[in-house]
């Protein structure tokens, strides 16, 4: 888990958010980054009334989910890019 979060913090969030957050790690520098790593998305088609349901659920797993993530040995996302998905939402109509 270290080398996959090694490789996360190599992330380009900032230039990924421009590009609806889609990105790759293919070999990120460092000396312990895992040599090929990349996010999952979960894609939401605009305007439909079931996204309240994802978007709940993806804010309590970013408010609340964090210990039992780890727990399960995944990737946490940092803080700041929670807040900048969240924003995400709110900027392309997605909310709850």
């Amino acid at each position: 888990m270290q080398t996959m979060l090694a490789a996360a913090k190599q992330a380009n969030w900032k230039e990924a958010m421009k590009h609806d957050f889609y990105m790759e790690l293919p070999n990120p520098p460092g000396k312990y980054s895992y040599p090929i790593e990349g996010p999952t998305y979960a894609m939401l088609p605009l305007g439909k009334s079931t996204n309240s349901y994802v978007l709940q659920y993806y804010t309590w797993v970013f408010n609340h989910g964090d210990a039992d993530l780890r727990a399960l040995d995944y990737i946490t996302l940092p803080d700041f890019l929670k807040k900048d998905i969240m924003a995400y939402w709110k900027k392309h109509g997605l909310s709850w």
